[in-house]
């Protein structure tokens, strides 16, 4: 039987086309595919070309839809994991020691704790393992640095990774020591990935990676993403994904175009094994794709500027001049190789020199391999020169940006360790796209948040996410930062299409186009009307995501006043759990949530006969939150009800979008098949209205509809 076709109209859809900032009325899909995109006139004559299918209409209330997001720079496996770690973000050291206490007690006879997102400037204090042996000897602690690039552990954790004072320091990474020859805890770049995540991935075992796969996508898809980069692949992420993609019949939420990670560590034939590696992959994972697709390898070639092990032209202010992570001569040989494999490479490369560096080794591929159709990358550029974004612009090569990185919560410590100069070129997104050179923007989750809308926000305005009065430092107003903005229609392409061509995908999504897969997503926000700063707090402001034309993520609104980037002082130990995915203590499994709010539509009953027929639904509402006068009600009502309800909500609610209904039926509107689909449809519109907190504490009718059995349309209407 062929598909249905599916007509959104009453939207408004924007593309994601280049040089096309227009919004569209309605989008038409077939199957997996986009038929067309325009006008509600025109829509019919693309369906007539279709055929005689089965046509389902949907008024979508002037919701905004947007393409598939794709987010550029990624790392699932360690999202999935970073999401059940304490969140140490913008807290003190004795904050960190405070939250580490309370996991110890919840979680008692852990083989280790782990934390995530410490901040330098936040602690207080330099860290120390002896800071984090005041919360425990017996067993490692080891908390990763927001950027990932840094971890600090505990005496116990330093034992079982096998860290002694006589520990030489890897290639490319320092053991942090004190003026005594003592490991201090610190572990700065290759330090940390060569000997803590190997450790952790021994002791995570195949079930715990799923689940952690498992959390990440979920967490991908609610926030309208359709496709990502993963740029950290290794044996462990991969078999965890590959166990998904199997149980899950052979696809996933999302596609996921993957970039395998060589260190630098061993000698050439060792760095060319790990390539040749990559290369096999890829070619045993071309059945599996475009939902695993191993597309090249991962080269970090520099640290960050937090730390100051960013390869940098100049000293840092402190006197540090760091050196590369991968020498010119190795990394060239490794790209080289990688290239003539048919890998697409990545290159991480935040400082001046490192990104230099990089283009240099992308020259000297096309000298060795001859000139041929690639599109590689370099990842961040958070400080680089003119003549640096020229050069990419020139040759092709993406530029991979994370406008969260900018925020000014994450980015007064990056201000601290660089000079007035650097400081006045700090993320210059702009730049890149006045040259001409291809952007593709990107999260870097976990290293910021993975929530898409809000990162759309911060390209815009330079502002924070985290802290909305926060703008960049007062001292460097006269570098006038704003100037790197990234508009929003723009910012949205780079998010969509932009990382499409990064990918080398353009022709089959990236945009919404006729002929291209069906990927999208429907939004509770309308930034193009109502401005950007509707994004900022968006975390909530996906309310479906499509994937080849099938909704593969529901997402019923959730207490979007409450950002999940807030210091954690502010939370409830439930409210960090809920937000950021710590596994609950059996008390609070089963004890009564501080707030539920559960609603179901079911039991439709047809009465009548003729034209007087209808169909009415049973709304059951079990709750506790106190704007609701019961508990537990069970209320009948039918379709025209729901719309009378709806225009009320409207008229009472102007800061609110309020969704659409399933749109009308005119035929065949009492089979099976078509009330199922309304039952289903207002089940949806119920959740979202009903788990709003504005239309909670401010509509008179909300409660009225979903509880009172008196309740008559002509009372409100």
């Amino acid at each position: 039987m062929s598909s249905p076709v599916k007509v959104f109209r009453n939207a408004r859809v924007f593309t994601s086309t280049p040089g096309d900032d227009k919004l569209y009325s309605t989008l038409v899909t077939s199957g997996d595919k986009v038929v067309y995109v325009g006008d509600e006139d025109g829509a019919y004559d693309a369906i007539k070309k279709v055929g005689d299918v089965k046509r389902e209409d949907r008024d979508m209330g002037g919701q905004v839809i947007l393409p598939g997001l794709l987010d550029g720079h990624i790392h699932l496996l360690q999202l999935g994991n970073a999401l059940g770690r304490v969140n140490c973000l913008r807290l003190s050291v004795a904050e960190v020691q405070a939250a580490f206490r309370q996991r110890i007690k919840e979680q008692p006879g852990a083989k280790y704790y782990l934390g995530a997102s410490f901040m330098w400037d936040a602690l207080g204090e330099h860290p120390h393992r002896k800071l984090l042996d005041a919360i425990t000897t017996d067993v490692p602690v080891f908390i990763d640095s927001m950027d990932l690039h840094s971890c600090w552990a505990n005496s116990k954790g330093l034992e079982v990774l096998g860290i002694t004072r006589d520990t030489p320091d890897p290639k490319g990474g320092e053991i942090e020591r004190d003026a005594h020859g003592e490991p201090t805890g610190v572990l700065l770049e290759t330090a940390f990935h060569d000997f803590v995540w190997p450790y952790i991935a021994d002791h995570t075992t195949l079930a715990q990676a799923v689940d952690m796969v498992e959390t990440a996508l979920d967490a991908f898809t609610s926030t309208g993403v359709t496709g990502a980069v993963d740029m950290a692949m290794s044996e462990d992420s991969l078999a965890a994904l590959e166990d998904v993609y199997d149980k899950r019949g052979g696809r996933l939420p999302l596609r996921l175009n993957m970039h395998w990670l060589i260190t630098p560590k061993g000698t050439d034939e060792d760095r060319a094994q790990r390539v040749h590696t990559a290369a096999r992959h890829k070619e045993r994972l071309a059945d599996k794709a475009p939902f695993l697709n191993l597309v090249g390898i991962k080269i970090i070639s520099d640290g960050v500027v937090d730390s100051c092990t960013a390869y940098m032209k100049e000293p840092y202010p402190n006197g540090a001049t760091p050196e590369p992570i991968w020498g010119k001569d190795e990394l060239t040989k490794v790209l080289t190789l990688a290239d003539s494999l048919g890998l697409q490479i990545a290159c991480h490369a935040l400082g001046d020199a490192a990104s230099e560096q990089a283009l240099d080794a992308f020259d000297a591929i096309v000298a060795a391999n001859g000139p041929r159709h690639r599109r590689n990358r370099i990842e961040h550029l958070e400080v680089c020169t003119h003549d640096t974004v020229r050069r990419m612009a020139a040759t092709g090569i993406t530029a991979s940006l994370q406008p969260l990185h900018a925020d000014p919560v994450y980015a007064r410590n990056w201000h601290a360790q660089v000079d007035a100069e650097r400081s006045a070129r700090a993320f210059p997104l702009s730049e890149f796209r006045d040259a001409g050179a291809n952007v593709s923007f990107g999260t870097d989750a976990p290293v910021a948040p993975h929530h898409a809308l809000p990162n759309v926000y911060s390209a815009a305005t330079r502002k924070s996410i985290i802290e909305p009065t926060l703008n960049e430092p007062e001292a460097f107003a006269h570098f006038n930062l704003e100037r790197f903005c990234i508009p929003l229609e723009e910012s949205v392409r780079y998010y969509t299409m932009g990382t499409a061509v990064s990918m080398d995908k353009e022709g089959m999504y990236g945009s919404l186009a006729p002929g291209k897969q069906a990927d999208f997503c429907v939004l509770a926000v309308d930034p193009f009307r109502d401005g950007v700063d509707t994004l900022r707090e968006a975390q909530a402001g996906v309310t479906e995501t499509w994937l080849d034309g099938e909704l593969v993520q529901p997402t019923p609104s959730v207490d979007a006043t409450h950002s999940p980037f807030a210091r954690s002082e502010s939370l409830t130990f439930s409210d960090m759990a809920r937000l950021a995915g710590r596994p609950q203590t059996f008390e609070e499994m089963y004890a009564v949530p501080e707030s539920f709010l559960e609603i179901e539509v079911r039991n439709p009953l047809t009465h009548g006969v003729g034209r007087k027929m209808y169909t009415d639904y049973e709304i059951v509402c079990m709750t506790n939150i106190p704007a609701f006068k019961i508990q537990h009600s069970i209320v009948r009502r039918r379709y025209s009800d729901f719309e009378a309800f709806r225009d009320v909500l409207e008229r009472e609610s102007t800061r609110v979008n309020i969704p659409p209904l399933p749109g009308k039926v005119f035929t065949n509107r009492f089979t099976d098949d078509v009330i199922e689909q309304r039952r289903e449809g207002l089940q949806r519109f119920l959740e979202i209205v009903a788990g709003h907190p504005l239309l909670q504490t401010g509509s008179k009718v909300l409660c009225a509809f979903l509880q009172d059995p008196q309740w008559e349309k002509s009372q409100w209407v």
